[in-house]
């Protein structure tokens, strides 16, 4: 009984270490108290066989509990966070079978990654690998305007042609609104208010409850001539604005985007003759009207090629480590013998 007593305070000590390191140094905070007595019973257990062969085990195995609680803690929370916002989304005017069909997709992925990491690491691996390629593949309106601003010249307006085109000047002429934050003149904003919910983390979470549009078409001018977009909220595509006005007052935050006469736009969109005049609108077969700042896309394209490279270093490194980790090799008498052939990863092509 004393030993046990004895083996159940070192652990409890052992991992209160621990947990106190991790919180120092890298701010790791979500171990309960609880879990501490629950812990070192279980390893004070396993403890009696050799006590002094067992202290590597009682280390390893306290750093995967430590973590591996957090992680049923964060599934536990997930779950009431999903089923809190399916509560709001059902009161509020956002469609129920959306709210139903995103919390069913958002579990099975937690589901889902569960599931492959205990039926093997390797295809954890697989999955993560899969759902990046996903992502980097996917198309949206923002991922096609700054693929063809890459690829596409920028055409004088006076001399543009029918098709997919890429124009830029200052906008001169359209119906002018008043935004509804900032009070500004402008030619079309976005609008948009979040309810702001802080978690017992200290994290801020924010979901739609409002939002506002106004867009009507534009006249954007040259040096060369003048061309009318025929733009609307549903059409038109505001690439990575900044955000002109952005602040918090209670639970609430609002967002202003806004399209000002004096700023140098870059649009791309379909120039197509419409009553014996040639406009730009969002036109089949790319269904793209986009329109973004230069001053953003100058950064953009200068930092472009770091991005290629930084993703095509980080691509190697991640394929490198899993080759080196997943290769058996065995060291004796100074010789190390690397037996690639047996790799999960190499295994097909033998």
């Amino acid at each position: 009984m004393v030993s046990f007593i004895f083996a159940f305070v070192i652990a409890c000590v052992l991992i209160y270490t621990i947990y106190f390191i991790l919180k120092e140094t890298v701010g790791f905070k979500w171990l309960r108290w609880l879990s501490i007595p629950l812990i070192a019973g279980i390893i004070a257990i396993c403890y009696f066989d050799d006590p002094f062969g067992h202290f590597f085990n009682v280390f390893i195995g306290s750093l995967l509990f430590i973590f591996v609680l957090p992680i049923l803690i964060n599934i536990i929370s997930f779950g009431k966070s999903a089923a809190k916002y399916y509560r709001q989304a059902r009161q509020s005017d956002e469609s129920a079978s959306k709210a139903t069909w995103e919390m069913i997709l958002g579990s099975a992925a937690i589901a889902i990654l569960l599931i492959s990491f205990f039926i093997s690491p390797y295809a954890l691996f697989g999955l993560l690998f899969l759902l990046f390629i996903h992502s980097r593949l996917k198309t949206t309106p923002e991922n096609k305007f700054l693929k063809f601003q890459q690829i596409i010249p920028t055409s004088k307006i006076r001399s543009i042609a029918m098709g997919l085109v890429e124009i830029e000047g200052k906008i001169t002429e359209g119906k002018q609104f008043k935004s509804p934050l900032s009070k500004k003149l402008c030619y079309g904003y976005r609008y948009y208010e979040y309810n702001v919910r802080t978690d017992s983390k200290g994290s801020k979470r924010y979901s739609l409850r409002h939002s506002e549009e106004k867009i009507s078409q534009f006249t954007l001018t040259d040096h060369s001539g003048s061309v009318r977009i025929e733009a609307t909220p549903e059409t038109l595509t505001f690439v990575n604005f900044s955000l002109y006005q952005n602040y918090e007052i209670g639970s609430i935050s609002y967002q202003e985007y806004l399209l000002f006469p004096d700023e140098e736009y870059l649009i791309i969109g379909t120039a197509v003759e419409k009553d014996n005049q040639v406009v730009i609108t969002q036109a089949a077969p790319h269904q793209l009207l986009g329109i973004a700042s230069t001053r953003y896309l100058d950064t953009w394209n200068e930092v472009a090629p770091m991005r290629r490279n930084l993703a095509i270093t980080v691509i190697s490194a991640a394929i490198l480590i899993a080759f080196i980790l997943t290769v058996p090799y065995e060291y004796h008498s100074h010789h190390l013998t690397v037996f690639y052939r047996e790799s999960p990863l190499l295994k097909w092509l033998f």
